[in-house]
C-alpha cells in the first residue's frame, strides 16, 4: 500500500508542477487558455488528494489516520494551497487583474515543494 501512496503522490506533483508551468507562462503571456490549463491541472491535483484520502482510510482505517497527524495535516496543507491557488486564478479571469496571479503562482510553489518534500521522504523512509 506504500507504494500506491507514492506513486499518487509523485502524480501530484507532476500535476501540480505541470500547472505552474501554465501558470507561470501565463504570467509571462498573458492568454486565458493557459491560465484554464492551469485550473485544469490545479483541480486534477485536487481530486487526486482527495481519491488518495479516500483510499487511505479505508485500507488503514480512520483511526489510523487520526493517530498519524503529521501526514493527515501534510493532506489538509496541500488541499488548502491548492484550493488558495484556484480561488486566486477564478479572482484573476473575473477582475482581469494580474496581480492577483503572483499570490496563486506562490501556492502553487509551495504545493510542488510540499509534494516534492512528501515524495522524497517517503523514498528515504519507505523500508
Amino acid at each position: 500500500m506504500e507504494i500506491l501512496d507514492r506513486v499518487l503522490d509523485f502524480t501530484a506533483l507532476i500535476l501540480a508542477s505541470i500547472a505552474l508551468g501554465f501558470l507561470l507562462q501565463a504570467k509571462s503571456t498573458p492568454k486565458m487558455h493557459l491560465l484554464r490549463r492551469g485550473t485544469l491541472f490545479l483541480w486534477l491535483v485536487v481530486i487526486l488528494e482527495i481519491v488518495e484520502d479516500m483510499v487511505e482510510i479505508p485500507l488503514f482505517g480512520f483511526a489510523a489516520a487520526i493517530d498519524d497527524e503529521d501526514a493527515l495535516s501534510l493532506e489538509i496543507i496541500t488541499l488548502c494551497q491548492a484550493g488558495t491557488a484556484l480561488y486566486y486564478i477564478s479572482k484573476v479571469k473575473n477582475e482581469k487583474a494580474l496581480e492577483f496571479l503572483n499570490v496563486s503562482i506562490l501556492c502553487s510553489i509551495w504545493l510542488v515543494m510540499a509534494y516534492a518534500l512528501e515524495v522524497i521522504l517517503g523514498l528515504v523512509f519507505l523500508e
